[in-house]
């Protein structure tokens, strides 16, 4: 009695769930990582928008000086 090989159906149907199983479990972990990157994009967006103003001041300053 001879052992059958799989039908290469039957073998990509498993590779498909497999895949399918890792797609979920990455979707899980992309979530969480977004709530926890959200405070730290929005910190940085002030720091950005903090320097951007300091910057137009200083030319401002630049601009209006007597020397």
């Amino acid at each position: 009695m001879t052992r059958q090989s799989p039908k290469p159906i039957d073998v990509a149907m498993y590779e498909i769930k497999v895949l399918k199983s890792v797609i979920v479990e990455l979707r899980k972990e992309m979530s969480s990582l977004r709530k926890e990157i959200a405070p730290v994009k929005k910190d940085l967006a002030e720091r950005q928008k903090k320097e951007l103003d300091e910057e137009q001041s200083y030319e401002k300053l630049k601009s209006t000086s007597w020397w």
